[in-house]
């Protein structure tokens, strides 16, 4: 039984064929991989770029069918008065457990078991309690939405051997909007099985981790000033650059502008270039990041808005300054150019806080992004699943790699419609004709961890711009980042509700989106 994700036994043959072929170099080395560790890598980014076998999938309660039905008829696992959300082996972690309506299920137990042993048996709304829960503090989730409360629990849940989810009722009161998001590792990976109570180290270090979320949102921790600080007034078509021979590690970038405006960020064009030979230009690699700052960063398209400035784990912006904190491994060297596209001149800054290094790690990817932008619903979009609806491809790329983030836009002038019930498929490591793939959420507010239609600022995730105008999401994954060995496909359903769905297929409003990932190859 896979649960709720639905996969098929194909689908679950992944994880054996890359554990018996992978060889030497997946070997287990070093300490097993135990609570600590997942907490440690939810707040400090050193280890994002590893490219790791394994995949990241999700358990959640989409329609069967292909369309967009409630959740009443979409549990496929029910037996009499238990209801199995997921059901699988090991190794491997749970990372997310959300719901959608906490009132409503509150009391129906859940149980949580870990090599078949019980972790977790508690009514729901216990499980989810923020300060009495058997996880409680900054890594219990539940967004401000005024009629109905829809929580997450982001404990990671190691588990060596198998894990299984499911609900307790005697009245089949199941809720709705079910997602559990978890990753399986090649067989050899050592994990250890999450225990409760926690002792005191796991303790203290989710303690840790959930202060540095709190602290991320709040913009707490501000860095010391950057290594490298530049600043040059860049007229039409001027560039200002700066590369570096040797190997080492961008950890933040950050760019001002003035003046601040939206014409301005979307003409600034940020370049990233790893590991070029200065030499031999002709063999140069081509950008592994070339797209306006706006794009990069989420930044600029709503200046004065009290509402755009912002500060996350990852990224941020405020007046006249926006910031990236995803690592950036070169191991030659490191080019890093902000091109000015406009018709004025403008005053620009270019900070980076970079450490040196001998050699990197042979696991380590390159950091890449890219820009998609098309209409929805169009007789050219691409469609997926049962319903054949339409969808946005964010990415479709073949070779080794990890997806570690999104931004999304969506031009939708309606206050009153909702655009965001298309659910986000992604596939790794399988056939693409292959229904259904690994992960298959219930709508895009879930994917950005909010629901209901809405969406908050979370360590990981947020709005920068809520409709109507130009809605800007962003979502970023850690320990349930997408690893690829071969190839992977993500995208997601530009699906409506009601009128909204209406305005997609007929005024065909633009989607674009901005994806994060590390490759192989620079």
């Amino acid at each position: 039984m896979r649960g709720l994700s639905g996969a098929s036994p194909k689908a679950g043959l992944v994880g054996l064929v890359a554990a018996l072929t992978c060889g030497v170099a997946c070997e287990a080395s070093g300490p097993p991989r135990d609570a600590v560790y997942f907490l440690e890598r939810l707040h400090q980014l050193d280890e994002l770029p590893r490219l790791e076998p394994g995949t990241s999938e999700l358990a959640s309660t989409y329609d069967r069918a292909g369309g967009n039905a409630l959740d009443g008829s979409t549990y496929p696992w029910i037996d009499g008065q238990r209801n199995v959300l997921m059901s699988v082996d090991g190794p491997g972690c749970i990372h997310r457990i959300s719901t959608g309506d906490l009132e409503a299920v509150a009391a129906t137990r859940i149980e949580i078991l870990l090599d078949h042993g019980e972790l977790v048996s508690m009514p729901v709304g216990e499980f989810f309690d923020p300060t009495l829960g058997p996880f409680a503090g900054g890594l219990m989730l539940s967004g401000p939405y005024p009629e109905v409360r829809y929580p997450t629990v982001r404990m990671p849940m190691p588990f060596a051997e198998h894990a299984e989810v499911r609900l307790i009722s005697d009245d089949a009161n199941w809720g709705v909007f079910w997602q559990i998001g978890y990753s399986r590792y090649p067989a050899q990976t050592p994990v250890e099985t999450l225990t409760l109570p926690l002792d005191p180290r796991t303790a203290r270090a989710l303690d840790e981790a959930g202060a540095a979320w709190t602290d991320a949102v709040a913009g707490a921790r501000r860095p010391e000033p950057p290594g490298i600080d530049l600043a040059q007034t860049l007229a039409p078509g001027e560039r200002l650059s700066w590369t570096e021979r040797g190997c080492g590690t961008i950890e933040r970038v950050q760019v001002t502008i003035d003046p601040d405006w939206p014409g301005a960020w979307r003409s600034l064009r940020l370049r990233a270039i790893w590991d070029a030979q200065p030499d031999a230009p002709a063999l140069a690699p081509a950008p592994a990041i070339d797209l306006p700052v706006a794009e990069l960063m989420g930044a600029g398209d709503h200046v004065g808005l009290p509402e755009a400035r912002y500060d996350s784990l990852i990224m941020g912006a405020a007046d006249k300054l926006a910031y990236l904190r995803l690592p950036m491994p070169y191991r030659e060297a490191a080019t890093i150019e902000l091109h000015n596209e406009g018709e004025v001149a403008m005053e620009v800054g270019l900070g980076l806080w970079r450490r040196r290094c001998a050699e990197q790690p042979p696991d380590f990817g390159y950091l890449h992004a890219q820009v998609v932008s098309a209409p929805a619903a169009t007789a050219d979009s691409p469609v997926a699943g049962p319903a054949q609806i339409p969808v946005h491809r964010l990415l479709d790329r073949d070779g080794r790699g990890k997806v570690v983030g999104t931004i999304l836009r969506v031009e939708w002038p309606y206050e009153e419609f909702w655009w965001g019930e298309g659910d986000w498929q992604i596939w790794t490591d399988q056939a693409l004709d292959e229904w259904p793939p690994l992960y298959h959420g219930t709508g895009t507010e879930e994917f950005y961890d909010g629901g209901w239609t809405g969406f908050d600022r979370k360590a990981l995730s947020g709005v920068i711009k809520r409709r109507p105008g130009l809605v800007t999401v962003y979502g970023f994954m850690l320990n349930d980042a997408f690893n690829y060995e071969r190839r992977v496909r993500m995208q997601v359903e530009t699906l409506g509700l009601g009128l909204g769905d209406v305005v997609v297929t007929k005024q065909n409003p633009i989607w674009s989106s901005t994806v994060y990932w590390y490759d192989e190859a620079p």
